[in-house]
């Protein structure tokens, strides 16, 4: 799980649609919500267009409290 929770964060760090795409599939895909979680906080960093619409994906695609919430994070950024 760790090596993918830093390759989250060295995506958002690149921003772009590819990075914003990798990191949308893997927030709307079944990973552990730890993972989902971090996702999310990330495209909250990347704070583009996409990213917005990433998270609203994702938000629409989880019923996972947890992740639910990093997702409401990252949208309010």
């Amino acid at each position: 799980l760790f090596p993918r929770v830093r390759a989250a964060d060295a995506l958002a760090g690149k921003g772009g649609r590819v990075a914003v795409q990798a990191l949308r599939d893997a927030l709307v895909s079944s990973a552990p919500w730890g993972l989902r979680l971090r996702v999310a906080r990330a495209l909250g960093k990347v704070g583009t267009t996409e990213a917005r619409r990433a998270l609203e994906a994702g938000l629409a695609a989880t019923t996972e409290a947890r992740v639910r919430a990093g997702i409401c994070e990252g949208l309010g950024k």
